[in-house]
């Protein structure tokens, strides 16, 4: 006796809401043109949607039984946005189309062979850390921004995650600045450093922001993160990053402890007069305030200052005023800004609470 064979259904019925949830979800990994045509696409296969551009893919559940289908992401979402929030969407395939019925509309979308959507399977994967969300997402936020996609050094244009001592610290550096964010964890895992691409754990942190918990696996060449059942997967930056502890200067000077929106908006006014080639704002700390002055042949001079909460060791440092307003907008609100000025054209080290920075400074002649 023989089994007749279950065959795929070609006709299936969806809840609207949950379609257009994972569609946002898997969205923000398909590119607008991707290398490949295919990739502005996304899959419905075993009971998940996919969405990849070929270094970042985004698999979230989905309650589709039918056979492995690749729809438009555009139109699809144009479709979803202009339909009810609620109700049922039916999708049916005939040949190499679907048409697609929310409601009182229809549509019939083009398709492409599903077999043909690239993919790849991660193994060998080993534990990096398992963090709380809003730690994750806070520790992404908090130094992501220093990353430089640009540069052929090293490999600044990913975010270390560098786990050691029960301890997970996320690190950007450009350069020219470093900023560090460190996260306790207590779980009883081998040290390892992770380099994931900029644009890979931005995507991450997006995915992440109304979750519970974040588990990051990897192997030598990707790095998985699951999000409640919502997996991202990221190919990992390849080469080295400089040894960042080094960076952070052992120093006897006391910081300087100023409110964060005053020398933010102290640091804003005084660069209203810089320029691309003289950008620098000079800040020189004495008694119980901070003086912050900059000059250029084309825009002219500019003063401004900040009361100081508590008095370190004074000093004087030059710069880049785009560097201290982009780590100030990284911190938490309501923590005050610590600055030390180690000696003169030496690092600045700044800290708010668990974020720690370094910035180089400019020639005083420049």
């Amino acid at each position: 006796m023989t089994t007749a064979t279950k065959k795929p259904k070609s006709r299936t019925t969806l809840d609207v809401r949950a379609f257009k949830q994972a569609l946002s979800t898997v969205g923000r990994a398909v590119p607008a043109r991707g290398p490949k045509p295919i990739y502005t696409n996304v899959l419905l296969c075993d009971g998940t949607l996919t969405g990849s551009d070929g270094e970042v893919r985004i698999t979230t559940p989905l309650a589709y039984a039918g056979e492995p289908l690749l729809l438009p992401f555009g139109r699809l979402s144009a479709i979803l946005g202009s339909s009810p929030a609620d109700g049922e969407i039916v999708l049916e395939r005939a040949g190499s189309s679907c048409t697609v019925r929310i409601g009182r509309g229809t549509w019939t979308l083009p398709t492409e062979d599903a077999a043909e959507y690239p993919s790849w399977a991660a193994d060998g994967l080993k534990s990096v850390c398992r963090l709380p969300a809003d730690q994750f997402c806070r520790a992404v936020r908090g130094v992501v921004y220093a990353t430089d996609n640009e540069s052929s050094r090293y490999a600044l244009g990913a975010v270390l995650v560098d786990f050691k001592g029960g301890a997970v610290t996320f690190v950007a550096t450009d350069g020219r600045r470093l900023s560090a964010y460190e996260v306790e964890c207590d779980q009883a895992l081998d040290d390892t450093q992770t380099l994931i691409p900029s644009g890979a754990i931005r995507t991450m942190a997006a995915v992440a922001g109304h979750a519970e918990a974040v588990q990051l696996e990897a192997n030598d060449s990707e790095c998985v993160c699951t999000v409640d059942d919502t997996v991202v997967t990221a190919r990992l930056t390849a080469g080295r990053f400089p040894k960042w502890a080094d960076v952070f200067p052992e120093t006897d000077s006391e910081p300087n402890i100023l409110d964060r929106s005053e020398l933010m908006s102290a640091t804003a006014a005084a660069a209203i007069c810089t320029s691309d080639q003289s950008r620098g704002v000079t800040f020189t700390f004495a008694d119980d305030a901070v003086a912050l002055t900059s000059r250029s042949s084309e825009n002219g001079e500019a003063f401004s200052s900040c009361s100081v909460l508590q008095r370190g060791t004074p000093g004087r440092a030059k710069i880049d005023p785009g560097f201290l307003l982009e780590f100030g907008r990284s911190c938490d609100e309501g923590e005050p800004l610590e600055v030390t000025i180690t000696g003169k054209e030496s690092a600045v080290i700044l800290r708010c609470g668990d974020l720690r920075g370094v910035v180089m400074p400019m020639s005083e002649e420049g």
